[in-house]
């Protein structure tokens, strides 16, 4: 009831509205034409495109790529070869041939002197 309410005043204000008492104005229709470097902008992009689209592929010449391959120097090899051979050493420890020790371990207290000197 009080949104048909809402609407029935909405549309008698609209239907009541006088335009006589609206201010009278001129529209005055404006063209912004581009700056000089708007047009500079676009033309470079336009001779782009032409070039792209208009290149003449028979003017390229034909190449056949190579594939080279690297060999390492012979420092390189030895440096693996070291490598490798210290790899296989620890991989084929036999830990059998290891002598057992016993661990002892020791916590030497301070001396009286070391005592006193700290406390003072």
């Amino acid at each position: 009831m009080q949104q048909e309410k809402t609407h029935n005043a909405l549309l008698q204000g609209v239907e009541g509205f006088q335009t006589e008492q609206l201010k009278k104005t001129e529209t005055q229709e404006k063209n912004r034409l581009p700056s000089p470097d708007d047009l500079q902008q676009e033309k470079t992009h336009e001779n782009v495109v032409k070039g792209v689209e208009h290149f003449d592929k028979d003017s390229l010449k034909n190449v056949t790529p190579e594939e080279k391959t690297h060999l390492p120097s012979t420092e390189e090899i030895q440096q693996e070869k070291t490598l490798v051979n210290h790899l296989d050493g620890i991989e084929k420890f036999d830990s059998t041939k290891l002598k057992h020790a016993e661990t002892v371990e020791k916590n030497p207290l301070p001396t009286a002197d070391d005592i006193k000197s700290e406390k003072a």
